[in-house]
């Protein structure tokens, strides 16, 4: 018999295909077997953020100001999150933290001041 290996034809006879169904996959950028965020996860996640600054600051005197800063920081720590990390979803959620934000921010504006458009 020229070759027993029934795994692969490469594979020398008598060193058994290793089983993968019980491997962990590791992140090596958490440095542990932790899996990373999903995408959907990632774009909650900023969401619920954005949602609790923003109420709080909605119902603060100087809201609309601080609400745009912590809006910039926010954005500014998904750009870099997405640089870092090289995934797609946090640059996804910095453009959706940015638009949801601003017209937020906007409305909590002219909701405040009393200007009418």
């Amino acid at each position: 018999m020229a070759n027993d290996n029934i795994w692969e034809p490469g594979q020398p006879p008598g060193d058994p295909q290793p089983d993968k169904t019980n491997q962990r996959t590791e992140n090596p950028q958490s440095g542990g077997d932790k899996k990373p965020f999903s995408d959907g996860r990632i774009l909650g996640l900023n969401m619920l953020i954005l949602v609790i600054y923003t109420g709080l600051c909605a119902l603060t005197s100087g809201g609309p100001i601080f609400d745009a800063f912590l809006l910039f920081v926010h954005v500014l720590f998904c750009f870099v999150a997405a640089l870092t990390y090289k995934r797609w979803a946090w640059g996804l959620s910095a453009l959706a933290v940015l638009l949801i934000g601003v017209s937020t921010c906007v409305g909590i504006l002219f909701n405040v001041s009393g200007l009418q458009i």
